[in-house]
């Protein structure tokens, strides 16, 4: 499990490989069916794909607030509110 003290600015995880099958590829093609055109804010799909590849992601830490535990001695205290950044990239 990861708590939000574990996230580092900077830092990069990848995530394990899926190879894409055709079956549940459809089924979830169906499911969303439906919001296409709803809009999908900054989603970008910069490549197809295709039953038979290998997708991995890739999470990047770009910006956090510091928890205020790190700012204080009082080990207790809450994290800072705010927004933490991340960038993802699935790719082939």
């Amino acid at each position: 499990m990861r708590y939000f003290e574990d996230l580092v600015e900077g830092h990069a995880e990848n995530s394990a490989t899926l190879v894409v099958e055709p079956e549940p590829m459809l089924e979830f093609a169906r499911d969303i069916a439906w919001i296409c055109g709803a809009g999908w804010g900054e989603v970008r799909f910069a490549f197809a794909v295709r039953a038979g590849d290998t997708l991995q992601a890739e999470a990047t830490c770009l910006s956090r607030p510091q928890a205020a535990s790190e700012n204080s001695s009082n080990a207790s205290a809450s994290p800072a509110s705010g927004t933490t950044t991340v960038m993802q990239n699935t790719g082939p």
